[in-house]
């Protein structure tokens, strides 16, 4: 649309002398400014509701004050209220219109289409529902950022990380992932629920009074199957029956101790990582052994049953542990300074007396007869001390000789009673690292020496 120029200088003519010809203003003059004026007052738009075809430019030019009524823009219209735009016409922001807003027929359309970020700004910027009645997210400057659901905030951060209000709910193999390299790993495969530790530390399970592991029921009757209390007991379960629990002395086990394994150890001792001893099972047809004791000093408890007659035998002998089997001649019953008191039994003791295990088999000397001889005479009753603390005058005699009277008996005769099996000295360091000695007798070489001595 172009403005009007004049093309007469009229007041030009006015500086003119009179009766110049210049000064003189013609008719062709005057038509064409009238020519002029009227293509330029065809140009113009009406004041009152102006309609405008083709491209509208407006002017660089300030514009101090401008009111628009309505302005019809091809099917839209700007007006006092709104600007209104037909489907996918878009207001474009930016020299290269890299910002673009308009409505696609099926949604709202905020685009950057440029190269730099699409920035919303402000010190707390709450999305909502068409209607302002629902809050969908809000962000706070130096505070959080809180997600909704129905108006509900469900994720919100804090300084300390996240709040979550709710479930967190992800497919089967999808994991949460912990740690710098994802070392601590939660998930379930599909068929089995897995918290992984992957690295190189341990895994710890932590509770600050009580930690139970239990059956996935929920409820307070729920099946337990481990529960550790804070400075007490770890308690094992059977069927949400308790069986085995630690205590400040070691176990307390409910019920019986069943290995099922095969043949060997069941169990093993240890003080400081040193094996100090062990309990073993054997099994074989119609014999049951357990033997319990350390290394090769051990003790075998046989049952053995004899299927024909149904009659049950047994047997406690020296074995090996670590292999169940026999170790005659090896093991003493008592030692010094800590002996049995009275042994009851339906028949006496059966000594070894094979040929084949003896040498140096010869009758006794004459010296030697003559100290039998001289020991039949050393029988003497007597009380044992101990028995006389505890019973006082109650306490009964006993029958026997007396080791140093026998040990003198020998040396009358100018023999060393600790050259023969009859005579038994013991020496030995006690509990308070006094060294303590006792002599003994073998009463059945005893008798058998005095029996030889016999004419």
């Amino acid at each position: 649309m172009a403005n009007y120029s004049p093309s007469t200088n009229f007041t030009e003519k006015d500086g003119f002398p009179i009766n110049d010809p210049r000064k003189i203003i013609k008719g062709s003059e005057f038509g064409a400014e009238f020519a002029a004026i009227s293509t330029m007052s065809s140009e113009k738009s009406d004041l009152a509701s102006p309609v405008f075809t083709g491209t509208v430019t407006i002017p660089t030019a300030t514009v101090a004050t401008a009111t628009i009524a309505t302005a019809n823009i091809a099917a839209g219209a700007i007006n006092a209220t709104s600007l209104d735009l037909l489907d996918n016409q878009k207001i474009k922001l930016g020299s290269a219109d890299q910002l673009e807003i308009y409505y696609d027929s099926s949604n709202s359309v905020i685009a950057d289409v440029g190269v730099g970020n699409l920035e919303l700004r402000g010190s707390n910027v709450v999305l909502q529902n068409p209607l302002g009645t629902e809050t969908l997210a809000s962000f706070t400057e130096d505070g959080g950022a809180v997600l909704y659901y129905d108006n509900s905030p469900k994720i919100a951060t804090d300084t300390n990380g996240v709040s979550i209000a709710g479930n967190v709910d992800m497919p089967d193999a999808a994991k949460i992932l912990l740690g710098d390299d994802d070392d601590l790993q939660i998930y379930h495969s599909g068929s089995n629920s897995y918290i992984e530790d992957t690295g190189t530390g341990g895994l710890f399970i932590a509770g600050a009074a009580t930690l139970t592991l239990m059956q996935a029921t929920q409820g307070q009757n729920a099946d337990k199957y481990i529960e550790c209390t804070a400075n007490e007991a770890v308690d094992l379960y059977y069927a949400n029956s308790k069986k085995l629990s630690t205590t400040n002395t070691g176990i307390d086990v409910t019920g019986l101790v069943v290995d099922k394994a095969a043949n060997g150890i069941l169990s093993e001792f240890k003080i400081g990582g040193t094996v100090v001893g062990g309990v073993r099972g054997d099994t074989a047809v119609d014999v049951d052994d357990l033997t319990i004791g350390s290394g090769n000093i051990s003790l075998r408890y046989a049952n053995a049953n004899d299927p024909a007659t149904g009659y049950l035998s047994g047997n406690i002998s020296p074995a090996k542990i670590s292999t169940g089997g026999a170790n005659g001649g090896a093991i003493d019953l008592g030692r010094a300074g800590s002996n049995f008191d009275n042994i009851y039994a339906d028949n006496g003791t059966i000594n070894t007396s094979d040929a084949t295990e003896k040498q140096s088999i010869e009758e006794l000397t004459e010296v030697e007869t003559r100290v039998a001889v001289a020991c039949k005479g050393l029988i003497r009753k007597f009380k044992w001390n101990s028995a006389v603390e505890q019973k006082g005058n109650e306490a009964r005699y006993h029958f026997g000789v007396i080791a140093q009277d026998l040990q003198a008996a020998f040396a009358a005769e100018g023999l060393d009673a600790g050259d023969y099996g009859l005579f038994i000295s013991s020496t030995w360091t006690d509990d308070n690292g006094v060294e303590q000695t006792r002599l003994g007798v073998r009463y059945t070489e005893l008798l058998a020496f005095i029996i030889g001595g016999l004419a």
